[in-house]
């Protein structure tokens, strides 16, 4: 909010007579701003009990009912500031000085009569006093020995959804041109200064050469450790014009005009010099978030993966990927099917980031913290990702483990997480589901054990974690556990534990921006809700919008100055040693096994598995992201009411005491079920893990306590043999998308059950198409026929962190309950393998996919199911392939047999679509070179995965081709 000329002129003849010193107009405002804003909490806290979902690392923080007004709050945070630094940095300051001048501000605080209007001279006097008396001793600080804090100012903050530059998905929505780089220098000083650090640089080489990047898009900026050099991500807007007065933003919306080239990455030094473009290479993915690793490697999130989001799916997702500084040698470290956001180097030199994990989930409480090494290794959730909130019913044996009702201490998203200095700690923002990366300011300790209901996490600025329009706070860099520099609304705060706020920036922009897209919006929501011939209200004027950054920040959730980053050098992490062979520096070689899965017991659960059961076999299931901008395209599922898309890999044993060891899928998002001697599933992963080339994936056991010491540690059996393979579910034991072979095989079990006393309702079974969780779908669920888990409407508000055991899939399903009862009726009336089809369809909530899906072109992504065994070393190795296409699967082949070293690599294919290629492949022999057309038969998938068996190779005719 603006304070009236009139008030700020009071405040600063006021503030004059104190200090006898020039007063800043900007702290003024602010002043009068935080008077306001503490005036409505304590209205609030006067009124009901504020919500405070997590407790906060220090009650000053909060608005306490000793607050009679903000002169009171402000004293006693200014108190506590000073005993702090006192106790915290003896001899570091004249703290003994600090306290003569506070102690007599104090006591005139408690003397006085509090005032919530702002208007009475002497309380303001008193309240202006302390503010001034709080920012010199904040100022103080040791840990403040830098003069320069570079920030990004920039649109569409809190939208990580909608981040991306390119896609079906209009991702341009809520940006706006006009962001940059900015640098302030003398920032504790009476007159900082800004400066555009690219306003007149220019790209030195790549695709912009000589080009500057004014009027595009900036996003999260990073500083290496040497504090010399801004990394941070880019995208020319291509707008014809951008509304910039009241009047403008009456017209049509220049959105639905726009058009942008992909994000890339850049780097430019602090002093505004060397920009240059580090991704150059040719392709319409966007490339952002990048931060240096300890190794000077650069991580950084993509959409190289060219995969989709599963919600609305017209969204490219990120995920995590990174490179040489120089912008070569571009790895794929994560191979989750949805987002993942704003990766960070934890003080160990570990990767921290944040996941959206959707696997047969809710969309709520699953944006949490992940780690993994910075090769991509052990990809992990150390905070909440299993929620227990909703899960274990009441009156089950599994009641006991649910935390206490109505619990909202874990927020629905944990983003920015950043180590702090010199401690294990993490800071962060809590936030929402969509606004994922605003909220408020939280502090994770992951050395306490974890209780799945947010025992971790602990407060650092009070307030709720937000909603779908988000929260006040965002980009949060920690100094220490006590002080962080942060965004709030339209300005850069220092924040202390006890609740103090010194106002290191404020944007000249943000708000108006702000107030100009909210007066756009509103405008024409009135239009749009007039009838004809009539007028229903007032219509909006942009003067009659509220100027309070705490409304249009909020609301439009777009212009902020954001990502604030000290410069200066900071300690580097130690390097962890790279173990896997994706790199130029690791291909090839020796030492390059096949990656391998050890898990030394199955039975080492946080929540025990049902009495009696033993666990014989351990499924591995692929998890796929969509692979087109209409996810209804390219798994036959439909939108946002569905699981993922999964391929089943197969089974490998479990040893009598709970091992397991077998060689893993590499470089695919899968997870992992336990199977029961009946080969039903008894608990499932609800996650993603993957491995990487030559990777040894291990753990202790399902879902074990993270905190407890494994006892009598000793190998397992499972480890002393060779690793097993993986043995496929399929009917004949050939690997196949999954669709094929379960949907058919549930439809014939269906119909006949229906036909039996007792069985499923005749009518719903005669209209269920499996795979369809819409209408006959539902309505067998909801009458518990069919239970795949207890969150099957996940996207419909169950919040369904985990599974049950006994209570998800067929062990908890009504229809095979009748199944069993009535087997002997039902086995001869279906085929061999229906019934264990029907078990294995119920326990993955799943139809299948492949590369073409219901395509009739390859979707171009890579989908190896195993690493080879057999030691390549020195052999003369032939590949042989029933069909080239684009190329991309076959390189892809091609490269990681090479990097075994074989003695000679040549490769066959019996049909080559030469006019499809993308990539150059080297073929030694091709049985046909055919037309680009949709062939099938004779092994190869026809429309909707039918026909294979057939024996010719046909082609669709032209006008059937979709």
């Amino acid at each position: 909010m603006n304070p009236p000329l009139s008030t700020l002129a009071l405040l600063g003849s006021l503030l004059t007579s104190l200090t006898a010193a020039e007063p800043r107009q900007d702290l003024l405002g602010d002043w009068a701003f935080q008077h306001r804003v503490a005036t409505d909490l304590i209205q609030d806290a006067n009124k009901r009990s504020l919500n405070q979902p997590a407790p906060l690392v220090d009650a000053q923080a909060g608005t306490l009912k000793s607050d009679r007004d903000p002169t009171d709050q402000v004293a006693r945070r200014t108190d506590a500031l000073l005993k702090h630094l006192a106790q915290t940095q003896p001899g570091k300051a004249d703290w003994a000085d600090f306290r003569k001048r506070l102690d007599p501000l104090l006591a005139a605080a408690q003397a006085g009569t509090p005032d919530l209007t702002g208007q009475e001279t002497a309380r303001q006097r008193t309240y202006l006093a302390l503010c001034a008396l709080r920012r010199e001793i904040m100022l103080t600080n040791p840990l403040l020995d830098f003069d320069q804090i570079v920030f990004c100012e920039e649109s569409n903050v809190g939208f990580v959804l909608q981040r991306a530059t390119t896609g079906q998905f209009d991702a341009l929505s809520r940006t706006e041109p006009g962001g940059s780089l900015y640098l302030i220098t003398g920032w504790k000083g009476a007159a900082p200064q800004v400066s555009d650090l690219c306003k007149e640089a220019k790209v030195q080489n790549g695709p912009y050469q000589g080009q500057t990047l004014a009027g595009g898009m900036f996003h999260a900026p990073s500083l290496t450790f040497d504090g010399k050099t801004v990394i941070f991500s880019w995208a020319k807007l291509n707008y014809e014009h951008w509304p910039n007065t009241p009047e403008e933003a009456r017209q049509s919306d220049p959105r639905k005009r726009k058009s942008a080239d992909p994000l890339r990455i850049f780097a430019i030094g602090v002093d505004g010099t060397n920009l240059r473009q580090i991704t150059t290479d040719v392709g319409g993915w966007n490339d952002t978030e990048p931060c240096e690793l300890p190794d000077g490697r650069i991580a950084f999130m993509s959409t190289r993966r060219e995969v989709y989001d599963r919600c609305i799916a017209y969204r490219p997702a990120f995920t995590l990927c990174s490179m040489k500084p120089d912008g070569t040698d571009i790895l794929k470290l994560s191979f989750h099917e949805t987002h993942e956001w704003l990766p960070s180097v934890s003080n160990d030199g570990m990767i921290l980031y944040t996941r959206w994990d959707y696997v047969d989930r809710s969309v709520h409480s699953a944006h949490g913290i992940w780690t993994c090494f910075p090769d991509g290794r052990d990809p992990r959730a150390p905070n909440g990702n299993y929620m227990w909130d909703n899960v274990f019913k009441t009156g089950t044996p599994y009641e006991t483990f649910n935390p206490p009702r109505g619990s909202m201490r874990q927020p629905c998203a944990v983003a920015h997480c950043q180590a702090i200095p010199g401690s294990r700690k993490i800071m962060a923002i809590g936030g929402w589901h969509h606004s994922t990366e605003i909220g408020t300011i939280i502090s994770l300790d992951l050395d306490r054990p974890d209780d799945m209901a947010g025992s971790q996490i602990d407060a650092f600025t009070p307030g709720t974690w937000g909603g779908d329009w988000g929260g006040e706070f965002t980009a949060p860099k920690p100094l220490s556990e006590d002080l962080v520099l942060a965004n709030y609304l339209d300005r850069i705060y220092l924040i202390d534990r006890f609740g103090n706020r010194e106002l290191v920036h404020r944007s000249p922009q943000a708000n108006y921006r702000n107030r100009l897209r909210r007066y756009h919006d509103e405008l024409d929501g009135w239009m749009s809700a007039q009838p004809k011939g009539s007028t229903v209200g007032p219509q909006p004027t942009f003067d009659s919008l509220s100027d309070d950054p705490r409304e249009n920040s909020i609301k439009s959730a777009t212009w902020r100055p954001t990502y604030p980053l000290p410069v200066c050098a900071r300690p580097r992490p130690p390097v962890i040693p790279t173990l896997t062979f994706q790199s130029e520096d690791r291909r090839g070689q020796p030492g390059h096994q096949p990656a391998t899965i050890t898990v030394q017991n199955v039975y080492d659960t946080d929540v025990p598995l049902p009495a009696g059961v033993k666990i014989t076999a351990l499924r591995l299931v692929q998890v796929l992201g969509a692979s087109s901008g209409d996810y209804n395209k390219s798994g036959a599922v439909k939108g946002r009411d569905t699981s993922a898309v999964k391929i089943v890999l197969g089974t490998t044993p479990v040893e009598d005491d709970g091992s397991v060891h077998c060689l893993a899928p590499i470089e695919k998002g899968i997870y992992f079920q336990l199977l029961d001697q009946n080969g039903l599933a008894v608990q499932s992963m609800l996650s993603v893990t993957y491995a990487h080339p030559g990777e040894r994936l291990s753990c202790l056991g399902c879902h074990e306590n993270k905190t407890k010491a494994p006892a009598n540690y000793k190998p397992g059996k499972a480890m002393q043999r060779p690793p097993s393979p993986i043995t496929p579910e399929t009917p004949d034991g050939v690997l196949r998308r999954s669709e094929d072979y379960l949907r058919p095989a549930v439809k014939r079990v269906m119909e006949v059950c229906a036909k039996l006393p007792g069985g499923p309702p005749a009518d719903l079974v005669a209209t269920f198409v499996p795979g369809d969780r819409g209408g006959s779908g539902r309505a067998l669920e909801k009458s518990g026929w069919l239970r795949y888990n207890e969150g099957f409407w996940v996207n419909q508000g169950n919040k369904s962190f985990r599974t049950t055991p006994d209570a998800f899939g067929a062990r908890g399903s009504k229809l095979w309950e009748f199944i069993q009862a009535n087997r002997t009726k039902i086995e001869p009336l279906v085929e061999k393998d229906d019934i264990r089809l029907t078990a294995l369809y119920m326990d993955l909530l799943c139809v299948g996919a492949s590369s073409y899906g219901e395509e009739t072109s390859s979707s171009g992504e890579v989908r190896l199911t195993l690493d080879t065994s057999t030691p390549l070393a020195g052999r003369d190795v032939l590949l042989v392939e029933d069909i080239i296409d684009t190329g991309l699967t076959l390189a892809y082949i091609q490269k990681l047999v090479l990097s075994r070293v074989p003695a000679s690599l040549r490769t066959a294919v019996l049909l080559d679509k030469k006019t499809r290629r993308q990539v150059d492949v080297e073929v030694s022999w091709v049985g046909f070179e055919i037309p680009d057309r949709f062939v099938f038969g004779y092994g190869l998938d026809g429309p909707g995965g039918l026909y294979r068996n057939l024996g010719d190779i046909f082609a669709l005719a032209q006008e059937d081709r979709r």
